[in-house]
């Protein structure tokens, strides 16, 4: 619970000793890495870094918890401006989604590289991905998240002038959310 951090901290950090006497290193990187959300969600960034950073040295290489901690990495990344860090944590990410055969993972990885694609205004790049990860089942049956989808369609194409194509999408994106 965010409204309750400290009482949270403290749950990881007595857990953290038992998963270290039993050499559970997927415990650890799960500790570490909630441990990381939480000071990111107190801004203390170069913290959370650290923290996602010791994480991955517990995590096996191709395992949904390097996955995750690599897009935060990638997120922490995007923030100070270090776009190549960024999609090199982003790409990663794919990758390992990609080796463990999970659509769900590979669609947010591609939406994110999608939403740094848009953040530097690499607008068809941006679109692209937008348009394959938003093409993943999980998203096309959710009429909320499809809803969303539009959103940043209508978004992009605002950008590249295309303002017939927004009026439709941002009528979509409430119709779908509604």
């Amino acid at each position: 619970n965010l409204n309750d951090m400290p009482r949270a901290k403290m749950y990881f950090e007595s857990a953290m000793p038992l998963f270290r006497d039993e050499n559970d290193r997927s415990g650890i990187a799960r500790v570490l890495n909630n441990l990381g959300n939480m000071e990111f969600a107190e801004k203390n960034f170069e913290k959370a870094r650290q923290l996602y950073e010791e994480s991955l040295t517990y995590e096996e290489l191709d395992s949904f918890g390097a996955a995750i901690t690599s897009i935060n990495l990638g997120s922490l990344a995007r923030l100070r401006g270090d776009w190549e860090q960024s999609r090199k944590y982003y790409l990663y990410t794919r990758e390992v989604c990609e080796r463990l055969g999970s659509e769900t993972g590979i669609s947010s990885a591609t939406l994110w590289l999608a939403t740094l694609d848009l953040a530097l205004r690499n607008l068809k790049e941006a679109r692209k991905g937008f348009e394959s990860g938003f093409n993943a089942i999980w998203i096309r049956t959710n009429p909320l998240v499809r809803g969303i989808a539009e959103g940043f369609f209508a978004y992009v194409d605002l950008l590249m002038g295309n303002e017939k194509d927004v009026r439709q999408r941002l009528r979509q994106s409430l119709e779908a959310s509604a």
